[in-house]
């Protein structure tokens, strides 16, 4: 008999979360995320979790260089999750 198993998917945006002032600069940032996982159901009490987020920050001001240019990275990652769920 196999367990019964369940996934999930979401989605998520936002806008205007990070700033920078300086006297002559004010920037806003848009940042945003995206991810999906499953669970799959061992016995009515315990399962196993797997999810996977990507996530996309935009650029960011990491300081100058050798000739005084600001210099700037983009800031993003993937994640992967495991997790033993118990249910009571």
């Amino acid at each position: 008999m196999t367990a019964p198993s369940a996934t999930r998917a979401s989605t998520a945006a936002f806008a205007g979360g990070s700033s920078t002032t300086s006297e002559s600069l004010k920037k806003t940032g848009f940042a945003w995320n995206i991810g999906f996982g499953g669970m799959y159901n061992i016995n009515p009490e315990f399962g196993v979790d797997l999810a996977y987020r990507y996530r996309d920050l935009g650029k960011v001001k990491i300081g100058k260089d050798s000739n005084n240019k600001d210099v700037s990275k983009k800031l993003k990652s993937h994640n992967v999750t495991v997790g033993v769920v118990y249910k009571f």
